[in-house]
């Protein structure tokens, strides 16, 4: 085999290594870059790697102590991770490599009755192997990166997502291991049998860039569809501050009408007695119509109110029990954070529901000396699946309660809070429950 070849050979075989690295980690971690900046950060990688290798390819430990920094130092420059996270990752894809190369190397080479040391004189035979090797470990790296994005990101892993990912890369893995049973019976053709496996092989990378894509421009999609929920949800909001302002405008004007009929009655002598009548009749009207909700948070009671008419406008019984809210140990932003992401999700998952005689939702806040409850129930269409307190959404579903809940987390996290999300089959209800402490200066 020429050197040329050898030299195409090897390339590939390094970009394919830093290919199954960049899977693992995009399972793991968040990219700082998008487009062409990635491809950038990718190149270099691969560069470096080459560089690597060829000098330093036969230093055993000095290679493996340079390719930890290289690869940490990448990983960190690509993604948002931390320097230990970033290690271990490395760690972990190093010593998957190797044990897999040594490990297969070993199966292949007793298979085919070939001794290592027969294996090394013979290049066509050797970069045969190394490519059946590599295919079979962009396959493990395929399925381990879908098993880490459904337990990172929550997200569903249903058998036909698993078949979608994997179909290609275990295709190409058969086609691979019978160019090895064709070479055992044609062991002169090595040398092109290892080319044809170079070719599959850069096929089933292709494969797997185009699978990693066409995700990113689903998630791209499924943003989209969260973004114009959102704008519904403010456009509704916009619309019930109107109707609520109307409603305002107008008692006003009818005010401004009482007081001039008061005016009137006042000013004629012995028409006392009708204006008292006439003002105990308005002191009968029911003040308290337009805020139904009064919790001594006035944040609190806007966006209740707020909700409230949401829900009525969209036939969804809204029950609450609510205390004082007063000492309520969370700050109005931090409150209103939890509680608008709470109960628009559960507006969400009411509006679902084609019956509206199931369509409730029930909120319930108490204060006490040394805690604070919240407390809500909602009915729902569809089962709702929860993994380690965190509900998982398939990549079919537009609700945005997985981004909604993240913010709800967060807060409680910071206010060192307990909470719980359960699924009641019997009542076909969701169940968000969370206990926050009071400050230490309050118990």
């Amino acid at each position: 085999m020429s050197q040329g070849l050898a030299f195409v050979f090897n390339t590939v075989l390094i970009l394919i290594e830093d290919f199954m690295f960049l899977l693992l980690i995009t399972g793991l971690f968040t990219p700082k870059h998008r487009g062409l900046v990635t491809g950038a950060w990718f190149f270099t990688l691969s560069f470096l790697s080459c560089v690597l290798l060829y000098f330093f390819g036969d230093s055993g430990i000095l290679k493996i102590a340079l390719s930890l920094g290289l690869y940490t130092g990448w990983a960190m420059g690509a993604y948002k991770t931390s320097w230990k996270k970033a290690v271990f990752t490395v760690l972990f894809w190093i010593a998957y490599v190797t044990i897999g190369d040594i490990c297969l190397m070993a199966l292949l080479t007793a298979a085919t009755g070939q001794g290592m040391t027969e294996l090394m004189r013979d290049a066509g035979t050797y970069y045969l192997f190394c490519f059946c090797i590599k295919t079979a470990e962009l396959l493990g790296i395929v399925i381990l990166r879908a098993w880490l994005h459904s337990h990172v990101v929550n997200e569903t892993l249903t058998l036909a997502d698993l078949l979608r990912v994997i179909v290609f890369p275990a295709a190409m893995l058969a086609v691979s291991l019978f160019l090895i049973r064709f070479y055992i019976r044609v062991p002169e053709l090595a040398a092109e049998l290892a080319i044809c496996n170079a070719i599959l092989l850069a096929a089933d990378f292709a494969s797997a860039f185009l699978a990693l894509y066409l995700e990113h421009q689903q998630k791209l999609s499924h943003d989209n569809v969260i973004l114009r929920e959102n704008m519904k949800r403010q456009i509704d909001n916009v619309e019930t501050w109107r109707a609520a302002f109307d409603n305002q405008r107008r008692q006003t004007h009818d005010f401004q009408n009482h007081l001039l009929v008061l005016h009137g009655l006042i000013e004629q002598k012995g028409l006392q007695g009708e204006a008292l009548q006439y003002i105990e009749k308005l002191q009968k009207t029911d003040s308290n119509s337009m805020l139904p909700f009064r919790t001594n948070r006035m944040v609190v009671d806007i966006l209740l109110n707020q909700k409230l008419a949401i829900a009525e406008s969209r036939k969804i019984l809204f029950l609450s029990q609510l205390d004082d809210l007063s000492r309520f140990p969370l700050t109005d932003d931090n409150l209103i954070t939890v509680l608008s992401n709470l109960i628009d999700n559960a507006l969400e998952a009411c509006e679902k529901i084609k019956d509206p005689e199931r369509r409730v939702i029930d909120l319930k806040m108490r204060v006490e000396s040394s805690a604070s409850y919240l407390y809500i129930e909602n009915t729902t269409a569809f089962p709702v699946l929860i993994r380690d307190n965190r509900i998982l959404t398939s990549k079919e579903e537009n609700t945005e309660h997985g981004y909604g809940l993240q913010n709800v987390y967060a807060v409680l996290d910071q206010a060192d809070a307990i909470y719980l999300v359960e699924y009641v089959p019997e009542k076909q209800s969701f169940i968000f429950s969370a206990q926050i402490p009071l400050p230490m200066q309050e118990v």
